[in-house]
């Protein structure tokens, strides 16, 4: 699996551990970010997401000219995320229910922003306290859009996770 990250959860990993969503891209699927989505991003520049294994990728004219064309409730990195998941194949990672409609509607495949940290669990459940503890601190830093109810049903699912293993 291949993934692409948007804003929303790049920031929420750079607020709580970047390194855990390193660790994602190596063992889960390799984490991309577009270039327009990293500007959004304070406190993350490219050497950092080299770093961390995350590469970022510069979308080409032809992306950023349909991009720029798209309207509706997508920002224009939205849609260059989209795109680029859409024209690779890429898994597009968000919490955006507008972004998540609209990669339904064009066969991209998506992931919550939690979620991928349960398919890492899949491969390493030695990860479970970790895991929590960066899922824990998302919640803590954003308690708008990962809710109580968000964290407790994913502590839930990790715990079954690791219990499968």
């Amino acid at each position: 699996m291949l993934l692409i990250v948007d804003a929303d959860v790049l920031i929420d990993y750079v607020g709580a551990d970047l390194s855990m969503l390193g660790t994602v891209s190596r063992n889960v699927g390799q984490v991309h970010i577009a270039g327009v989505v990293l500007q959004e991003v304070d406190g993350l520049d490219a050497d950092a997401c080299a770093a961390h294994d995350l590469v970022v990728v510069e979308a080409g004219h032809l992306v950023l000219n349909e991009a720029a064309a798209r309207r509706g409730q997508l920002s224009f990195e939205d849609w260059v995320s989209l795109l680029l998941a859409k024209e690779n194949g890429w898994t597009c990672v968000t919490n955006d229910k507008a972004l998540r409609r609209t990669c339904a509607d064009a066969d991209v495949d998506v992931r919550w922003g939690l979620e991928v940290m349960l398919d890492l669990l899949k491969i390493d459940a030695a990860l479970h306290d970790d895991v929590v503890s960066v899922a824990t601190a998302i919640h803590e830093r954003n308690r708008t859009h990962i809710t109580a109810d968000i964290l407790a049903k994913f502590v839930t699912r990790a715990g079954r996770t690791r219990r499968r293993r």
